[in-house]
């Protein structure tokens, strides 16, 4: 008997987790369902020097592709970063680097212009530390391979129609398909569509993404009130755009150099999301208007010769409301993010001109009184300034802070190590379930998810 099998949302880990059906060579029906746009429709007006038209589903994070269409596609190639998964952090150092291996293999087949980078020889990381050292901060390194903005878009559409035209299994992928609710029957689980349709699946894994992470956590909870979530910190900072002549070195470190410093209450400050000669985005979440980056490609000057990156600073979740403070942002810049200097930001005043100003995705104000938080500022200016003795363009006055930045809100869904949740047939894959962060560890759950489900079709386990 076939099985219907439905995925979804069609980011990256469900992407995946097609492609494993379809290596698989399993009787089944695999049917994706993509609340968002194809890719050939995933267009944004602030892009293109529109005002941000409140999309009912974010264009740059919905939509076949994921979030991760528009990042610019740096690949993690180690998954000791990027994960909350402890049975994967136990994994041994072999099966950890195939199933590494295996996504980037996969992603290349379809691939034009990526570019490998390796963590720096032992001198260099050596004279790096030392550096660090003496002003109180550590680096983390590690390989990644980066693709590009323009590049991984190309990578992923021709992915998925790589997919939908094999036919063992036969495999569809259908975008501006929303599931309202999703609720268990007897043999599987139907799911209700916006169109009041029902879809049913034998075996549901869900691969929605950080955009579908509450109404996730929401249907769980309808199903079993006690249900419990882990909380991992969330982070919240800023992004600084400088010129790319000051960050040169990193060049030679890595395209996405961690930097950053331990503080009081098991706090971390650090730097994130390096984008090279990169452009600033506007990206919805949860109806926040939240900054993002990217560069087109590899080696490609896409904004004149500026690059810009995260400051990041950890909170607890338990103890302290993300939302909170993405409301004062909400408040004053709406659909907008909130844009300042350097210099203003350290003088605690509303800036007055500002570089590269772009009215229809930004406003001008004081960041400071907005976060209200002498924490943050504090820590942040204290961190900035030791990068500063390192990188000394970094402390330039003219250079742009722009916010509000986050990473990590999502709470994680308890999973076992099939990706399986407590209900039977029911897997939660990805950002959405708060077990991933990135392309390559996200694309591994879906990877494992379907592992169990094929064991289990053949018969090999219960």
């Amino acid at each position: 008997m076939n099985k219907n099998i439905v995925i979804v949302g069609a980011g990256p880990s469900g992407l995946f987790a097609a492609y494993e059906f379809l290596n698989s060579k399993i009787n089944a029906n695999i049917q994706i369902l993509e609340m968002g746009n194809p890719i050939e429709q995933r267009v944004c007006p602030a892009e293109h020097g529109q005002n941000c038209a409140v999309c009912s589903c974010c264009n740059v994070l919905c939509g076949v592709g994921g979030a991760g269409l528009f990042s610019d596609g740096k690949l993690v190639e180690d998954l000791d970063f990027g994960g909350n998964l402890p049975f994967v952090e136990s994994m041994s150092s072999e099966r950890k680097n195939s199933l590494v291996t295996y996504v980037a293999d996969t992603l290349k087949k379809f691939d034009g212009d990526s570019k490998s980078y390796v963590v720096p020889d032992k001198g260099t990381l050596e004279r790096l530390n030392e550096k660090m050292e003496k002003e109180n901060l550590l680096v983390n390194l590690y390989p990644v391979l980066y693709m590009g903005t323009a590049n991984l878009a190309n990578i992923l559409t021709r992915f998925a129609t790589y997919l939908t035209t094999k036919s063992c299994p036969h495999i569809s992928i259908n975008a501006n398909k929303k599931v309202l609710r999703f609720y268990p029957v007897e043999n599987g689980y139907d799911l209700l569509m916006d169109d009041n349709s029902i879809v049913h699946a034998d075996i549901l894994i869900v691969a929605v993404g950080k955009s579908g992470s509450s109404w996730l956590k929401t249907q769980l909870l309808s199903y079993d009130k006690s249900m419990c979530f882990s909380q991992k910190d969330f982070c919240f900072g800023l992004r600084l755009e400088t010129k790319s002549i000051n960050i040169k070195d990193w060049e030679t470190l890595s395209p996405d150099p961690k930097i950053y410093r331990y503080l009081p209450n098991k706090r971390k400050i650090k730097t994130h999301c390096v984008c090279k000669d990169g452009l600033i985005r506007l990206v919805k979440c949860d109806g926040y208007s939240l900054v993002g980056g990217h560069a087109l490609l590899p080696d490609t000057a896409s904004s004149k010769g500026y690059s810009h990156f995260n400051i990041l600073l950890s909170y607890p979740k338990d103890k302290f409301d993300y939302r909170s403070i993405l409301n004062n942002f909400k408040k004053i810049a709406q659909n907008k993010i909130i844009v300042q200097d350097l210099g203003t930001f350290r003088d605690n005043v509303s800036p007055k001109k500002i570089r590269n100003y772009k009215p229809h995705m930004s406003v001008m104000g004081n960041l400071r009184t907005i976060i209200n938080d002498d924490f943050f500022i504090n820590e942040f200016l204290s961190f900035l300034t030791s990068l500063g003795s390192i990188y000394p363009g970094l402390l330039n006055p003219a250079n742009t802070l722009y916010g509000p930045v986050i990473e990590w809100h999502m709470d994680t869904i308890p999973v076992s190590a099939g990706m399986e949740t407590k209900f039977p047939n029911l897997f939660v894959v990805g950002d959405g379930a708060g077990l991933s962060q990135g392309i390559v560890f996200s694309a591994v759950t879906g990877i494992l998810s379907v592992h169990e489900v094929i064991t289990r079709m053949k018969g090999e386990s219960p």
